[in-house]
């Protein structure tokens, strides 16, 4: 008898904001597939007698063969008749390739339930009081990821939205925001546009910087991973900011 994959999505780094499907998954599963972003503390909820495996992998070469290894163990332990939880972090559909693991492990005959989880793109900006959207001022918010699959900046595709003047929101893009920031200088971007970058979002360590384009640019060494909020919006956060500070609340 087959076994069952569940794609879980364990959110953005706190367990606490984990759904109640997702633990009862957790509980119900003889083998957990966890990635790199997952914090280890979610394993509690595991049963006692589930194996729990780091599967842990960032891009880059060498990406592509890890996820076939993935994949393969997934379907080795549904075919032995086990149910396997495959943990990510965020939302199991955004960004982190579930419908490759979707699409293989059907291809093979196993069936997998996909369990939603709360997303970076929305826990990020709620968790550091930034509205992603706002009447009279922002009515899109536009998700784009740094780089294309082949290590790209995508520039171009930031620029377009950013004419929208609604929100937008670069994901995996600590490590080469500097960059990011002083293209979208050289192709004329107000400098004066409102940036905040939101480090390890809903965990004790999370850190939110915000600045002007121009001021973000001048900076570097982010930790990952970060959200980067981009957009009028982020001004609404940052004069709240400063009024704060004028009273003596921060």
């Amino acid at each position: 008898m087959k076994g069952k994959v569940y794609l879980v999505g364990a959110g953005p780094g706190d367990p606490g904001l984990l759904t109640l499907r997702a633990v009862e998954a957790l509980r119900e599963c003889d083998v957990i597939l966890y990635d790199r972003l997952v914090d280890p503390a979610v394993l509690r909820f595991a049963g006692a007698s589930a194996q729990a495996i780091p599967v842990g992998k960032e891009a880059g070469p060498g990406s592509g063969e890890l996820q076939a290894r993935i994949n393969e163990m997934m379907l080795a332990h549904a075919l032995s008749g086990k149910m396997v939880c495959r943990l990510k972090g965020g939302d199991p559909m955004v960004f982190a390739r579930g419908w490759e693991e979707i699409a293989f492990l059907r291809e093979h005959g196993v069936e997998v339930e996909v369990i939603p989880g709360v997303s970076s793109i929305t826990a990020c900006a709620s968790s550091a009081v930034i509205p992603l959207t706002h009447r009279g001022l922002s009515s899109s918010v536009a998700v784009i990821t740094a780089v294309d699959m082949n290590g790209r900046l995508l520039t171009d595709l930031i620029l377009r939205n950013l004419a929208l003047n609604g929100t937008v929101e670069i994901l995996m893009g600590a490590r080469r925001l500097h960059e990011i920031c002083r293209a979208l200088l050289e192709a004329g971007t107000d400098s004066s546009l409102a940036v905040a970058v939101v480090e390890k979002a809903s965990t004790p360590e999370e850190r939110v910087i915000m600045g002007t384009l121009r001021e973000i640019s001048e900076l570097d060494g982010f930790q990952s991973p970060a959200t980067v909020i981009m957009g009028p919006t982020v001004g609404l956060a940052m004069r709240r900011e400063e009024a704060s500070r004028s009273e003596g609340y921060l």
